[in-house]
């Protein structure tokens, strides 16, 4: 029967020489001497029995805010799965292909280290989702600066295939940002103003 027990303790204290205490979820504060022996035996039974036993990464401001943390999960949660589909138009990221969504993907498999992020999700067809599982087939998911989700697709022959995710609506091909020119005449109250477009 798989058993969950959520231990927040910091890496200073789990691996280090730090008496911090640390927080087990449902009980409260436990002491450090108390949770270091916790996660070792669970490891070590875990390596005895074959049970899966992992430890989850929460990464922390230098304020102490609890900010990300890393994700073991296989399957797209729901909220994620919406995004991923209205970022992607409801239409396959395969090029040229216009069949509809019918799988949240893994750009990179979870199996080559692929994580359940948006960054590493793409929208595919049936068929194509399956057809990228082939060996000699690679993907990688990738947010370039200040433009949008791509994919790059490399396949057994070599050629790679960059997939980039459709426009917002109402976004121009780049963007384009309204810029305000101060006044030639300071009695003039009319300003001028000029598009200045991201590419140029």
């Amino acid at each position: 029967m798989p058993v969950m027990i959520n231990l927040v303790v910091s890496d200073q204290t789990l691996l280090g020489t730090s008496h911090d205490p640390a927080h087990l979820d449902g009980h409260g504060t436990i002491p450090a001497d108390l949770a270091r022996p916790l996660v070792a035996t669970a490891l070590e039974a875990g390596a005895k029995t074959g049970l899966q036993t992992w430890l989850r990464k929460v990464y922390a401001s230098p304020h102490g805010g609890l900010t990300a943390m890393d994700s073991r999960s296989r399957i797209v949660p729901h909220g994620l799965s919406h995004l991923i589909r209205t970022r992607d138009g409801g239409i396959c990221r395969t090029l040229f292909c216009d069949a509809p969504i019918r799988h949240i993907d893994h750009a990179t498999g979870v199996i080559n280290g692929g994580q359940t992020v948006e960054e590493d999700l793409q929208g595919l067809c049936e068929g194509c989702n399956y057809a990228k599982q082939a060996p000699g087939w690679t993907a990688t998911g990738h947010h370039p600066p200040h433009g949008r989700h791509q994919v790059t697709t490399t396949t057994p022959t070599g050629h790679t295939y960059v997939s980039t995710a459709p426009p917002l609506p109402g976004w121009a091909d780049p963007p384009r940002h309204l810029a305000v020119l101060e006044p030639q005449d300071p009695s003039d109250l009319l300003a001028e103003y000029e598009f200045i477009d991201d590419a140029a």
